[in-house]
This record gives C-alpha cells, sequence and structure tokens, in this order.
C-alpha cells in the first residue's frame, strides 16, 4: 500500500465470483456516514478510488476495476460498476449502474440499470443543472446539464444532449419531453433573479399640468 494512502486499505476478503477483486476498509472516516474500521465495496487495484480527495467511497458491493477512478466525491453503492477506463467526479453511481470503456460521470447520476459506454459523457453544467440516467438507457454520446435519460432511450455516440434550462429534459425512447420546473410560475426579487441587486433605473415622468 503506498504510505501516503491515510484513507482505506485492501482487505483479503475476495468477491465471490471475481476473486481479483477484493473488499476495501476505511482507515479514517469519510464523509456522513462511514467510519474508520468500516468495510466498503471492492477494487482490482488502489488506484481505482483516490485517497487524497476527502469524500469519494464505493460502498456495498459495488465494484471499481481494471483502470477505472473513482474521485471527488463520487460515491459508487449498491451493486454499481465502473470498469475499463472510465471516470467519475463529483458523482453518484447506484443500483446496478454501469459506467465503462472510456466514458466519464462529472456531476451527475448513474442509477438502476443504465449504462454510459464507449466514449460517453454525463456531466453538469451547474450543481443544479445535472444528468441523470436511469431505468434501461443506454448512453454512448453526450449528455449535458438539466436531462433526464430513463427507461429504455438510447443516446447514440455521435449524439450531444445539452440543456442549460430550469425545466429538466425527459429523454425516452418515445422521444422528449419538457418537464416544466415548479419554480417556473414564482416571481422572485431581482436580487436573487440576477444574484445581486441591479441598480435601479431612473424613470422619467410627466409634469401634470405641463404648459402647452
Amino acid at each position: 500500500m503506498n504510505p501516503g494512502n491515510q484513507k482505506f486499505e485492501i482487505t483479503d476478503i475476495a468477491h465471490p465470483e471475481y476473486p481479483f477483486l477484493h473488499r476495501i476498509r476505511a482507515l479514517r472516516d469519510i464523509g456522513p456516514t462511514v467510519k474508520a474500521g468500516d468495510l466498503g465495496g471492492f477494487v482490482e487495484q488502489e488506484g481505482n478510488l483516490s485517497y487524497e480527495d476527502r469524500d469519494s467511497w464505493i460502498a456495498h458491493d459495488a465494484i471499481a476495476a481494471n483502470g477505472a477512478f473513482v474521485t471527488d466525491g463520487t460515491l459508487v453503492r449498491d451493486q454499481a460498476v465502473i470498469c475499463g477506463e472510465a471516470r467519475a467526479y463529483r458523482a453518484v453511481l447506484s443500483g446496478r449502474a454501469r459506467v465503462e470503456d472510456h466514458a466519464r460521470v462529472d456531476g451527475g447520476r448513474v442509477e438502476n440499470c443504465a449504462r454510459l459506454s464507449g466514449h460517453g459523457m454525463a456531466a453538469a453544467i451547474t450543481p443544479s443543472k445535472y444528468p441523470v440516467l436511469s431505468g434501461e438507457c443506454i448512453v454512448h454520446g453526450i449528455v449535458k446539464g438539466n436531462v433526464l435519460v430513463i427507461s429504455h432511450a438510447i443516446v447514440l455516440g455521435d449524439e450531444k444532449i445539452v440543456n442549460e434550462a430550469l425545466d429538466r429534459l425527459v429523454v425516452t425512447e418515445h422521444g422528449r419531453v419538457i418537464e416544466l420546473s415548479p419554480d417556473r410560475d414564482k416571481l422572485v426579487p431581482s436580487a436573487v433573479y440576477f444574484g445581486y441587486d441591479p441598480p435601479k433605473r431612473k424613470q422619467k415622468h410627466k409634469r401634470e399640468g405641463a404648459e402647452r
């Protein structure tokens, strides 16, 4: 083990189906729930999980294998798998999701039985506008922003779906619809809308009884 790794250790507990994978054990508290001594998921090598960041973790029976890398607060849990040369930053992988090949998740969620494959990418635009891949969808292309890809939808390798709007774009095998945000019809002060107090505009008023 790298002497600089004070975050986790690889135990002798082998995966029942893939004996080249072994469970990890936390050497310190990680995030709000993982305590020192807790067992985590499975890795093939120490380089599958960052020991330099604070909160990234592989939990339950989740797997990180081959040259895959989990970092920047990412949580891989349940029976999710990240493998190949895939990368996960600021993400959540859950259920039986798979991120594989050269795919990358940056600020998104991959859940249920969704697959992000090939050179696919799921990336957030802002912390509140992030993609969710769910259901049994398969994504080989690029999905960015406030997008939900669900059910049996397929995003091909040459497709790029980007949504920067407040309303969520929902992509299914039947097509695409806009899911209006519950905040759409609410009015907010300018300071909230603009993110700062805009200068007040001077208004010109006609004098009443002005001479003709």
